[in-house]
């Protein structure tokens, strides 16, 4: 790397996000940077979410590092653990597991305007950084609603995300609150050991087939031998979510399909009228996640599933109560309610210029990032996996080799300028912004559903509302002049001098 300094990088978080960043610096030639991972282990929502089933609705070769082709994938869909070995290999064979540092939670972050540099809380210890990578994820915090009564239930009852493995639910009365992509896939796991499930469900969400199949030898040998034929099975699944994503961002009709191949799947499967009729979606399709699933309906076709139509109004002792009334004894809760979506660095504190705060202040009116990474008064900071940055239909890890490639042109322009502190012109944010919500305006996911994406406010803060290449393209470089360049810190002037340049 030709440079005059290289900065020094903290990277908050190990799952596909951190890890990605961290071999693209070391590639580029940036070797002065540390992972912080809170866990014991890399591994992100991969390692998190144990429950029966798990596994990712993207098929595996494009769900993957483009630069790490993996021949060997069991399945098209691959389950978690095989998901997390291929995360853990990445950072063994690109030399970078040695960078990484487990068991160490970054608490909090502050901008020192004095030095220009970022000061990180890690396990009570501070340590200063002059770039600061968060790759927290969208999907790191699960949550579940203040139901009221809860604190007050005799049973046993846990998360999805924090599945209890030694708990035995033979025979059990299951109460599973959620009909997300986690319950599609750990509920027929659990539906042949238990003695009832009570299914509650606010919204029924469309479910399509999956297009699943397990590779052969065969495919693994002409994979290896013939890296065209994986690369080729990749792109193509690029352009199927292409697709998808047009369809759910600019023409909602084009999903129309969707509606027959969920009432096809349904129907081949329920058989009973009042079971059926609960399952029907009624919301527009692409309004919510759309689920893919083979064996989801079949599994709540059994006598003993119960599907109820409502969401939850109380929790009592030994009791789930529906919004109607209806009471079930229960004697396990299983809450698949999801994560909290729109806090993107949570639970750290981060504290920019002027003490400006990142959720307290500059997202009071829900977050948004320029690009899905940079807030103004924040310099050098840098998110991934940030606001509108997710996919309805698509590749995540797509989306963070895009802002990857970004924060690694923003680290070489780092290099040429010591001691700057860059942060997004908060009219090009604005403008950036404004344009963003315009379109979601009109996109699928703003047709009148409650759904993850969209907050309190009724702002769209998760979807990206363009295509996986539009967003490519607009990351493509590190546009000096979107930012205000504050030179400072130990190669600029003393902080009473500060002034707003643009380096050229």
């Amino acid at each position: 790397m030709s440079s005059t300094h290289s900065p020094r990088i903290a990277i908050v978080g190990a799952g596909f996000g951190g890890i990605g960043m961290a071999i693209e610096l070391d590639r580029a030639g940036f070797h002065d940077f540390t992972v912080f991972e809170r866990a014991d282990r890399i591994g992100g929502v991969w390692r998190e979410n144990t429950y029966p089933g798990a596994g990712c609705d993207v098929p595996s070769p494009f769900y993957s590092f483009s630069f790490a082709p993996n021949p060997q994938w069991p399945w098209r869909y691959s389950k978690q653990e095989t998901i997390l070995a291929y995360l853990e290999r990445c950072a063994i064979e690109f030399g970078v597991a040695d960078r990484i540092e487990v068991n160490a939670e970054v608490t909090a972050a502050a901008f020192d305007e004095a030095t220009g540099r970022w000061e990180v809380q890690v396990n009570g210890s501070t340590e200063s950084f002059d770039l600061l990578v968060c790759a927290c994820g969208q999907l790191s915090e699960p949550t579940v609603p203040a139901f009221p009564g809860a604190d007050s239930f005799t049973g046993h009852s846990f998360h999805s995300a924090h599945w209890d493995h030694e708990h035995d639910l033979r025979d059990e009365r299951v109460a599973v609150i959620g009909t997300g992509a986690s319950a599609i896939q750990f509920v027929p796991e659990i539906v042949p050991q238990v003695g009832a499930l009570h299914l509650f469900q606010r919204s029924a969400p469309f479910v399509i087939p999956k297009p699943d199949r397990r590779y052969s030898q065969l495919h693994h040998r002409l994979f290896r031998t013939l890296p065209a034929l994986l690369a080729a099975e990749r792109f193509g699944w690029f352009l199927v979510s292409e697709y998808g994503q047009i369809a759910l961002a600019e023409h909602p009709s084009w999903l129309n399909f969707i509606v027959g191949a969920s009432r096809w799947n349904l129907n081949r499967a329920i058989t009973d009228p009042a079971k059926r009729a609960a399952l029907a979606p009624t919301d527009q399709a692409g309004c919510k996640r759309l689920l893919f699933s083979n064996n989801y309906y079949p599994a709540l076709a059994q006598d003993h599933v119960e599907v109820i139509p409502e969401g939850v109004s109380a929790i009592g002792p030994h009791t789930v109560r529906s919004d109607s009334g209806l009471t079930r004894e229960v004697d396990t809760i299983i809450y698949a309610t999801g994560f909290a979506a729109h806090g993107f660095v949570a639970p750290m504190q981060i504290t920019g210029r002027e003490g400006r705060r990142l959720a307290e202040d500059a997202w009071a009116g829900g977050a948004s990032a320029y690009l899905g990474m940079a807030v103004p008064d924040f310099p050098n900071l840098f998110m991934l996996y940030g606001p509108n940055t997710n996919l309805g239909s698509g590749s995540i890890v797509h989306m963070l080799e895009s802002s990857i490639h970004y924060v690694v042109e923003a680290a070489r322009a780092f290099a040429r300028h010591p001691g700057a502190r860059f942060a997004v012109r908060r009219g090009r944010h604005l403008l950036y912004d404004s344009e963003v919500q315009r379109r979601l305006a009109t996109s699928a996911w703003a047709s009148g559903c409650s759904s993850w994406y969209v907050d309190e406010t009724g702002r769209n803060a998760n979807n990206w509302p363009g295509t996986m290449s539009e967003y490519r393209w607009r990351t493509r470089q590190f546009r000096i002049e979107d930012y205000e360049a504050l030179d400072g810190g130990a190669d600029g002037p003393a902080p009473s001098e500060e002034r707003e340049t643009v380096f050229s």
